[in-house]
């Protein structure tokens, strides 16, 4: 027979179990109620915010996606899909423009894990053929450098992905570094380079022995349950997709851009806000949603760091941005096309998840995605109204602006210059080769120069490979570009002729 205090001892122990879980049940609700008290649960007013800002900043069509402690606890549609007027809801897919960078940080991350992957092996060990302009630099390339955007290949290489948009296959835009040189050491300085993702792409389907579409498929987007996310255009344009539009001088119109299956692995993946709200309730839960496990805690960690590179500290850590914001942690990522635009948003001090896609974009424009996101994130925070933001007006006023100036100008020294010339040719013709140049060749070669630097200087300047890169992202400026080019070019013939004909040269 047992002792009194035998038969106790495990009453007690129990008492006290039950104690302390009930304490910790208490303190973990507590620090919870801590997180949802700062939260703001007006939604209406946040709609409201976000239906402001659309017709601010005209926006045909919209998509909101927030979470909170891990939950989806709003999702909205705003405005036009298509030129039909469906309307937008959260199952409508956009495209996400780098947002899609994640993705393939989140894919190559799963692969490290399985230990198909070592972030700090060299790419030639998973794609032997890879070679930039410099055969040495090509073996010091790692896989990390990719992900942080550390490989030493600036955003200049990305001007080659213009000429072929949409022919070139994956494979073929990641040999052309072949002809390009690093500007920094590998590992040394963060350089944003759409290059960095195609190749880890190319990674991923090495090692995985899939493709690239197939892999996001069947192990991010089945798992985390995002039904209305695509790799193919086709497909996502059958299911719904959202139809693109570019600003032109403010008004969204119709998108000229054609379809990018080169560049999935930086851009293009088509997802909707739903599935958008999935994907960053997972980011948020340590790599979890639902009973899939997307990846470790330490590895969303690690995606999430900021980067320690040779040169410098770098903001970018594994396919996301890593900010202090009002003294919170934000992780975040944009995205942009020449039709669409995203913005994700993370706050993990508390619980906080944000996205944001629209189906219009411009390189004009201040990013709208941006500003609303940040928007929405504040109200979230703050519980108090955020004035809508009136930078795209203002923007497009002063280009407005310039744009009717610098056309009225140009119709003047075209047409009322050029008559006004051939009147003084016919009152007083050169008289000596002295006044030919003066009179008739300067007057030519200063025209002919305004108008090569039109044609051929801007794209450049711009950014642009070619012609074909100005007319998809910023199409109003290139028709703009193109017709004053022309017409000075026109100018320069008549002169020369009207110039020809009274001198006789």
């Amino acid at each position: 027979m047992r002792s009194e205090k035998t038969c106790t001892l495990p009453l007690i122990k129990g008492i006290a179990l039950l104690t302390s879980l009930g304490l910790a049940i208490f303190a973990l609700e507590k620090g919870q109620a801590k997180t949802i008290q700062r939260v703001n649960q007006d939604f209406t007013a946040i709609d409201a915010y976000v239906s402001e800002m659309m017709h601010a900043w005209n926006i045909p069509g919209a998509a909101l996606a927030i979470i909170q402690n891990g939950q989806v606890v709003h999702l909205q549609g705003f405005g036009d899909a298509d030129s039909s007027g469906r309307r937008v809801t959260p199952q409508t897919p956009f495209e996400i423009g780098s947002c899609s960078k994640s993705f393939t940080a989140l894919a190559v991350m799963q692969l490290v894990e399985q230990g198909k992957i070592e972030l700090d092996a060299p790419v030639q060990r998973y794609l032997p053929w890879f070679r930039l302009a410099d055969p040495q630099a090509s073996t010091r390339i790692t896989v990390r450098n990719l992900l942080n955007h550390a490989s030493g290949i600036s955003k200049n290489a990305d001007k080659r992905t213009m000429i072929n948009p949409g022919r070139a296959t994956l494979e073929e835009q990641v040999r052309y570094l072949q002809n390009v040189r690093l500007t920094q050491p590998p590992g040394t300085v963060y350089q944003y380079s759409n290059q960095n993702y195609m190749a880890l792409a190319l990674i991923i389907e090495a090692v995985s022995g899939q493709s690239y579409e197939e892999y996001l498929r069947k192990n991010i987007f089945g798992p985390l349950e995002m039904q209305n996310s695509y790799t193919a255009t086709f497909e996502a344009s059958q299911t719904g997709l959202s139809e693109g539009h570019t600003w032109w001088f403010g008004l969204p119109l119709k998108s000229l851009e054609k379809p990018r299956p080169d560049m999935l692995g930086a851009g293009y993946l088509m997802v909707s806000a739903e599935d958008m709200a999935h994907y960053l309730a997972a980011q948020l839960n340590g790599g979890k949603y639902g009973n899939a496990s997307m990846l470790s805690p330490q590895g969303i960690d690690l995606m999430h760091q900021r980067t320690q590179l040779a040169n410098q500290d770098s903001e970018y850590g594994i396919g996301w941005v890593n900010n202090t914001v009002d003294g919170l942690v934000q992780i975040e990522h944009g995205g942009s096309s020449a039709s669409y635009r995203c913005q994700m948003i993370l706050l993990p001090e508390r619980g906080l998840g944000v996205a944001v896609l629209i189906n219009v974009s411009g390189m004009l424009a201040p990013p709208p995605e941006w500003y609303i996101g940040n928007g929405v994130k504040a109200m979230l925070l703050s519980g108090k109204p955020v004035p809508v933001t009136r930078a795209f007006q203002d923007m497009y006023l002063r280009w407005n602006g310039g744009f009717l100036l610098a056309t009225g100008l140009l119709a003047w020294s075209v047409i009322g210059g050029s008559l006004t010339w051939r009147k003084k040719m016919q009152r007083h013709p050169p008289k000596n080769r002295q006044e030919v140049l003066k009179r008739v060749i300067l007057p030519i070669a200063g025209d002919g120069l305004i108008a090569l630097a039109l044609l051929l200087g801007l794209p450049i300047a711009l950014g642009f490979y070619v012609w074909r890169g100005m007319f998809t992202w910023q199409p109003d400026a290139a028709y703009w570009c193109l017709g004053t080019g022309l017409a000075m070019s026109i100018k320069c013939v008549y002169r020369f002729w009207i110039g020809k004909f009274k001198t006789g040269t």
